[in-house]
């Protein structure tokens, strides 16, 4: 991630983040809570029962504990959403009524730059769209369409199209318009052919096509499911600039406000499964592309409901990408379900055969939550008849018993492993009670998964967890005159590690421009790692403001890098001794005595 593009000036950069108030927008899909100076809440990255996501409105920054993530506000709607840095620029810039400039100047990371992909993708599937309405040759294609059920108010809104049986239709209709045959290339709507000069062929033919269209209303690839018994029968355009598939849904960007109506998301497999579902009045269904499920797709989904139903084929494949998805969705925070279908049918042929209110039923009434789905998934795959298959389920299901936060819900889900196990109660709240440990380095090392404060709800940044690198880093990232004090007593090489690094040069940088950063604009213009660190160090208070303190941390941030090269020196007299370099030896022995009494007056100063 970075900011410092050519498509936005920097200055507006600023001014968009500084007009914009984090705590508000993070707001939006976290509940915060005030502690101490910053607010907490669970964080909207990974799935956890006590917060350790941590907004600091001094700062504008937020930071989690739990996963390390950090930044501004600009990084939380890139991560969040799934948006590019121009765009969470665009959306902040909307919210806060700051118009950008329109012609920018050079491009070269901006959105400006795809709007010829976009175009050319909406004058195909207008192409596509009329020759399925009006082409002569189309009429298997409308035939196939009315046979799945399709009204014609339903494919105009779609704008479902047909791609003729010819290798030459959109190479036509782009040699007509002028259009560059790599442009059309780079959005697999064609393809060279393989002996030289042979110039290019449609990639997509005698398929119905289904234009992908993303949130803001642009067509940004096509789906196309062929007529007859070819193969594949579902292909997608090839990822491009404007298109990456595991971060859009189809169907979504006229679903939001259906969702947010209906109170919680359905998520499906297929295109014809969405289509018909909206026609259906379903209009809050959305799908995958073909693809498992991402974790970029979840947060999509999250940005308007924490509710989730799973509506997949009921076959292996579908209810095995469903055990999946619910782990996704679980992550993700949110509270998800699997809507059973009947053996063998998918959410297009139940719609059609039972009709809507059945299919409603199962959604709102009928649907299995993660434990109950999870648990059945399980015992198809053991034994329930003996002990040691009962045992294999229920060391399957353990990890989603000791994730379930609610007394209540804990209580009944007990209940129903026991019965559906034949175990008893008690053995498994026992179980229950054994603390959940995480493996750190190796198998030996295992350290609880969260600190927490005596009231048992907020993680503890204490500050003897800090490294003095990362709280003499922090000082310099907030004054710049200490900033300026450590690079003439330490140099430019003050610290090794290269995120540290990368940290410092940003903060040269901006002080060669005379203009020392925020902390919360320094996090723009860095990495996401070096922003999330920059983020780290403003989540807990240091408390070290003094002179001594800071002569303290001079002294041992100096101790580290001598301890350091000891280390490394006496890891090089082992290569010497057995390459027999007697002489490299003794050298590097009296560097290490030398180093030690550096060493030695760093701790006693006096």
């Amino acid at each position: 991630m970075r900011v410092m593009t050519a498509s936005i000036p920097a200055d507006v950069v600023e001014e968009v983040r500084a007009s914009a108030d984090i705590v508000n927008v993070i707001g939006e899909y976290v509940v915060l809570k005030k502690k101490g100076k910053n607010l907490w809440g669970l964080c909207p990255f990974h799935n956890e029962d006590t917060p350790s996501f941590s907004v600091s409105p001094e700062k504008q920054l937020y930071y989690c504990f739990g996963c390390g993530s950090g930044g501004n506000v600009f990084t939380f709607l890139m991560r969040l959403r799934g948006l590019t840095f121009p765009e969470a620029v665009q959306v902040m810039a909307d919210r806060v009524g700051i118009k950008l400039p329109e012609n920018p100047g050079p491009v070269s990371a901006g959105v400006d730059e795809n709007k010829p992909f976009y175009d050319l993708n909406l004058l195909v599937a207008n192409a596509y769209h009329n020759n399925l309405l009006n082409g002569p040759l189309a009429e298997p294609a409308r035939k196939y369409l009315a046979q799945r059920g399709l009204t014609g108010e339903t494919i105009a809104s779609f704008q479902i199209g047909y791609a003729p049986d010819s290798w030459h239709y959109l190479t036509d209709l782009m040699a007509k318009g002028g259009i560059p045959w790599e442009k059309a290339a780079a959005l697999g709507l064609v393809a060279a052919r393989s002996q030289p000069g042979g110039g290019y062929y449609d990639r997509f033919r005698h398929r119905i096509m289904f234009p992908i269209i993303d949130l803001r209303g642009r067509v940004v690839g096509f789906g196309g499911r062929v007529l007859g018994d070819g193969q594949p029968k579902y292909l997608n355009s090839p990822e491009s600039s404007i298109f990456l598939k595991g971060r859009i849904l189809f169907a979504l960007h006229r679903a939001t406000a259906a969702i947010q109506k209906e109170g919680y998301a359905v998520v499906m497999e297929g295109y014809m499964d969405v289509i018909t579902a909206h026609q259906y009045g379903i209009r809050h269904a959305v799908a995958t592309l073909g693809t498992a499920l991402t974790r970029d797709q979840v947060r999509l989904i999250t940005r308007y409901t924490r509710d989730v139903v799973i509506a997949y084929d009921a076959d292996r494949a579908g209810q095995s990408a469903a055990l999946k998805g619910l782990d996704l969705f679980h992550e993700g925070g949110c509270r998800v379900r699997v809507a059973p279908l009947p053996q063998g049918m998918d959410p297009d042929e139940m719609l059609h055969r039972f009709g809507a209110a059945s299919f409603r039923e199962l959604l709102e009434n009928k649907a299995q939550t993660l434990i109950a789905f999870k648990l059945e998934a399980i015992v198809a795959n053991a034994n329930p008849n003996t002990l040691q298959g009962r045992l294999e389920a229920f060391r399957g299901i353990l990890p989603d018993l000791k994730n379930i936060n609610s007394a209540v819900e804990r209580h009944e889900y007990v209940r129903l492993v026991a019965q559906r196990l034949n175990l008893a109660e008690e053995a498994i709240y026992a179980e229950l009670a054994q603390p959940m440990l995480l493996e750190i380095g190796n198998k030996s090392d295992k350290r609880p998964l969260t600190r927490h404060n005596k009231d048992g709800l907020y993680p503890v940044p204490s500050l003897e967890r800090r490294s003095p690198e990362q709280l003499l880093l922090r000082w310099m990232v907030e004054d710049p005159v200490i900033c300026q004090r450590v690079l003439e007593i330490l140099g430019y090489e003050v610290f090794e590690q290269p995120l540290y690094r990368e940290v410092v040069c940003k903060l040269v940088e901006a002080g060669i421009n005379g203009e020392p950063p925020t902390p919360a604009s320094l996090a723009g213009q860095l990495g996401e790692e070096a922003a999330s660190l920059v983020a780290q160090l403003f989540a807990a208070d240091t408390g070290i403001r003094d002179a001594k303190g800071f002569d303290d941390l001079i002294r041992q941030v100096k101790l580290n890098k001598v301890q350091a090269r000891i280390a490394a020196r006496q890891a090089e007299i082992q290569s010497a001794e057995r390459e027999g370099r007697t002489h490299a030896v003794a050298a590097i022995l009296q560097e290490i005595r030398e180093l030690q009494r550096e060493a030695q007056r760093l701790k006693n100063p006096s």
